[in-house]
């Protein structure tokens, strides 16, 4: 579109823009967290699997873990979270990218 022309629309513009910018958000956040989450889990499972994970029942796990993402694992299995995925849910960079370089 060039704004010189007279069937220019600045709004048009403006529009395909922020749809763009909003594909590319869902996109990078989809790459990051997974799909979104559609399952109710209340707060109070979040607090118990936090504060008495042990007594979580199976069902409890399950529906934590049915979240899809690292998160719900950390939640439900905390003892299976590889340091990857634990990287991941506190926003730090694969360990790969800051271990030390060795001199040859």
């Amino acid at each position: 579109m060039d704004p010189d022309n007279d069937n220019y629309d600045s709004d048009a513009v403006d529009e395909a823009i922020l749809a763009s910018f909003k594909a590319n958000y869902q996109k990078r956040r989809r790459e990051r967290w997974g799909p979104p989450i559609t399952v109710n889990i209340p707060q109070e499972l979040y607090t118990r699997a936090q504060d008495h994970q042990d007594q979580l029942t199976q069902e409890e796990r399950q529906l934590l873990l049915s979240r899809g993402d690292n998160i719900g694992k950390a939640f439900a299995q905390p003892n299976l979270v590889t340091d990857v995925e634990r990287n991941d849910i506190l926003g730090r960079p694969h360990p790969m990218l800051y271990a030390p370089v060795s001199s040859a």
